[in-house]
């Protein structure tokens, strides 16, 4: 099966299915971020799905499912570093391709490569975060969604930050993460202030805060505060 595959077998399997014409994309179209896309037909989605249904054991898909976010959590985070800087030095050789820059080069990937791929995989990233606590991998939603608020609110893409974050508070409050509850909280406390509500604001960054000083989390109570401090 694909999903079990090492990836110099995948790239071999899909390179069959594209000669077969079964999917389309392999004469070389790239996205925004130089990233070869691979499409199925409609009906053949539809078809692989019900395939999928049928013969797959149950745990399938969440096991396939939390490889590639593993994969979008590890890529969006080195993105979101790039695009606001923590002090954190960025291996190249530790960045997979396309978000490096220059690979024979090796030069660090750039705030433009980083807008490239967030907007390359704004969909897929949005639909990821939903399915992660559809199919009950809730630390996984939150995780992924805590990595793509800097790149929404560059872009401001505020619909996609309250539609990712609402999802990812629901699944952490579910699975009574408390640390992905108040970094939800904090982050929508913090978007709410940008679109224009200060007391919804205040609202969640007070709950976010009641959360962090209970498990006594100092660097998530001074980021809390920090935001509080600029509504007000």
């Amino acid at each position: 099966m694909l999903f079990r595959s090492p990836r110099h077998d995948g790239d071999r399997l899909i390179g069959r299915l594209v000669d077969m014409r079964l999917l389309d994309g392999g004469k070389g179209e790239q996205d925004a971020a130089g990233q070869r896309r691979y499409r199925f037909h409609d009906l053949l989605r539809v078809f692989a799905w019900e395939r999928f249904e049928e013969e797959e054991t149950e745990g399938a898909l969440p096991e396939a499912l939390s490889r590639v976010l593993d994969r979008y959590i590890r890529l969006a985070g080195v993105a979101s570093s790039i695009l606001e800087p923590s002090g954190k030095r960025v291996d190249p050789g530790d960045i997979p391709l396309p978000l490096r820059s220059g690979s024979d080069t090796g030069q660090a990937p750039s705030r433009r490569d980083a807008l490239a791929w967030f907007s390359a995989e704004r969909a897929n990233l949005v639909l990821a975060v939903e399915q992660a606590s559809d199919v009950g991998l809730w630390t996984h939603s939150w995780q992924l969604a805590v990595t793509l608020a800097t790149f929404f609110e560059t872009r401001a893409h505020w619909a996609d930050w309250q539609r990712t974050h609402h999802a990812a508070l629901e699944a952490a409050r579910h699975s009574k993460d408390y640390e992905g509850e108040a970094q939800m909280l904090a982050s929508l406390g913090y978007l709410s202030r940008e679109i224009g509500r200060p007391q919804e604001a205040v609202d969640l960054l007070g709950q976010s805060l009641g959360i962090f000083r209970a498990r006594n989390n100092a660097l998530g109570e001074a980021q809390v505060l920090c935001y509080l401090i600029r509504t007000h």
